[in-house]
């Protein structure tokens, strides 16, 4: 998954309330990669 891909992943799992928080924790990882890069 990478950045751009997020909000519309989220958006796609959002009324799925279990998975909810499991997307918001692989955008967090995406943003962290983006934001430290190796």
């Amino acid at each position: 998954m990478n950045f751009e891909n997020c909000g519309n992943y989220y958006k796609i799992q959002k009324e799925l309330s279990f998975n909810q928080i499991f997307v918001q924790n692989r955008c967090f990882a995406a943003i962290i990669k983006i934001s430290i890069p190796l």
